[in-house]
């Protein structure tokens, strides 16, 4: 896996312009714990009151459950970290800001597929569906594109996510 990180590294890389610097940085933003965090609790409070009570349930525990298990990854799975110096542009520093030793697999890309998974699988428009895959690739490729994470860290990110995704959108038994 280390030499597809260091080929998807020198391949964004490759391209360096401002814009791209500032939406890279934007979608940082987006994904970061405060404002997916908040979008994904407006999303479950417009679940329970529409009388989607057992699906905002399952969500709120996907994230807690992805939200906590990205925690013990980072704590115990030895992935090097970017090297220091590397980022295009400084993360924007988090309200919320927890310490961690590794940085597999990528929070802002979990947080990021649980909301805008969720938006995709309840939208019946195709361009909305459209427009959330193409905001979620291009926010996960910021993360390499800047610098603050390898492709594996966003991949196993964009799996977790998925995977709380599909337990939570589960179909009910007997219904």
């Amino acid at each position: 896996m280390q030499e597809f990180d260091f080929w998807a590294f020198r391949s964004a890389r490759a391209r360096a312009s401002e814009p791209l610097d500032d939406l890279g940085r934007l979608l940082s933003i987006a994904g970061s714990v405060e404002i997916a965090g908040s979008a994904f609790l407006a999303l479950t409070a417009s679940l329970f009151l529409g009388g989607h009570r057992s699906l905002s349930r399952r969500l709120i525990i996907a994230f807690f459950a992805t939200g906590t298990l990205e925690y013990a990854m980072k704590m115990l799975l030895p992935q090097p970290a970017m090297p220091v110096g590397i980022s295009r542009v400084p993360d924007p520093t988090p309200l919320v800001q927890v310490d961690h030793r590794f940085p597999y697999p990528s929070g802002h890309v979990i947080r990021t597929v649980l909301v805008l998974g969720s938006l995709f699988a309840l939208s019946e428009s195709r361009a909305t569906r459209i427009f959330i895959l193409i905001f979620l690739a291009s926010m996960i490729s910021s993360r390499v594109y800047l610098g603050t994470h390898w492709a594996s860290d966003t991949i196993g990110g964009a799996l977790l996510g998925a995977a709380g995704l599909a337990w939570a959108f589960r179909k009910e038994k007997g219904g």
